[in-house]
């Protein structure tokens, strides 16, 4: 083998095993039943004169945005055909949006969020003259035509934290009247300072299909310690290394544990990043050091608080704060 296609192996076995870890997060419980709620509501449609909407809710890094963006990932923008029984000469193709996902701009206001999810779909902004009323009718007669059947919209947050009750209201009324367009059910993901917008509108939370939440493994907790490791087991089956690389042994898992803070997601990015270092190093498994690498690249020089827990003889044995 060639030194280049040697490093074209490499590669290529860094992207299976990036692409398994994936898959090994997406099936985890805890994701799993998010990731089933969201399926379910696009599968549902607007069975009725108006539709729902789902509120997801989480810490930063627990997973959340990574499981929107597969679910974005699996109905991509395609082509779909058009026929006329008047006049078959108009029959053709279009483009169709299935699934639209865009992120709460922040700062943020309904204005923008309308921009935004408007932009996400066609390239060519909407006049700078129109209402708010009307760009919000251009957005459903948008999304009519694209064929959409979900739009997530995500750090839904940024239009809600630290804001008065009357600004929660407003953005409780913007969903609220794209729920009434009944065009397609709508996801709401955030942090859960997104849950206010529940408390503040009883409408609004008369309207929601499903709140599920994606909430951190606490290692003090017995059965939480157990789907935590449980975990570790299934991601370091799906990596296919040669050798073992003991994330779940207790002493492996509780470092790993401090770093990611219990957040499902981030435990992902941090086997992730190791995984990555190992294969291209061409190393048997993942080494404590691999581990201690990917820490200092992705977390260290940023949320450090106690040192670098791979780089230390012992750790507590109880949960503390890391990040």
């Amino acid at each position: 083998m060639t030194p280049i296609e040697h490093a074209e192996a490499i590669e290529h076995k860094s992207r299976e095993r990036a692409a398994a870890l994936k898959n090994a997060f997406l099936m985890f419980p805890r994701v799993e039943h998010a990731y089933t709620e969201i399926r379910n509501l696009h599968r549902m449609g607007v069975p009725g004169p108006r539709a729902e909407c789902i509120v997801l809710y989480g810490q930063s890094g627990a997973g959340k945005s990574h499981i929107l963006k597969f679910y974005l990932g699996e109905h991509p923008t395609r082509r779909v055909p058009i026929t006329d029984g008047r006049d078959p000469t108009k029959s053709g193709t279009r483009l169709q949006d299935e699934v639209v996902m865009v992120e709460a701009p922040s700062p943020a206001s309904r204005r923008a969020l309308i921009d935004r999810i408007q932009r996400a779909m066609q390239p060519e902004p909407l006049p700078i003259r129109l209402t708010l009323g009307e760009r919000r009718e251009r957005l459903v007669e948008m999304l009519q035509k694209a064929g959409t059947r979900l739009l997530i919209i995500d750090e839904f947050q940024h239009l809600i934290d630290h804001r008065s009750k009357r600004v929660i209201l407003e953005a409780s009324d913007l969903v609220k009247s794209l729920l009434n367009a009944a065009v397609c059910p709508i996801v709401l993901s955030g942090t859960p300072e997104i849950l206010k917008i529940l408390e503040a509108d009883s409408q609004l939370r008369s309207r929601v299909y499903s709140i599920p939440s994606i909430t951190p493994f606490d290692w003090d907790d017995p059965s939480d310690q157990e789907q935590f490791l449980g975990y570790l087991v299934e991601a370091e089956a799906c990596l296919k290394f040669e050798k073992t690389s003991s994330l779940s042994e207790p002493d492996c898992a509780r470092r790993i544990h401090m770093v990611s803070g219990g957040l499902i997601g981030e435990t992902q990015r941090l086997v992730s990043a190791a995984a990555e270092i190992a294969t291209r190093a061409d190393l048997p498994c993942i080494s404590n050091e691999c581990l201690a690498l990917a820490v200092d690249r992705a977390w260290l020089q940023h949320k450090g608080k106690q040192g670098n827990p791979f780089r230390q003889v012992s750790v507590p044995a109880r949960q503390v704060e890391y990040r």
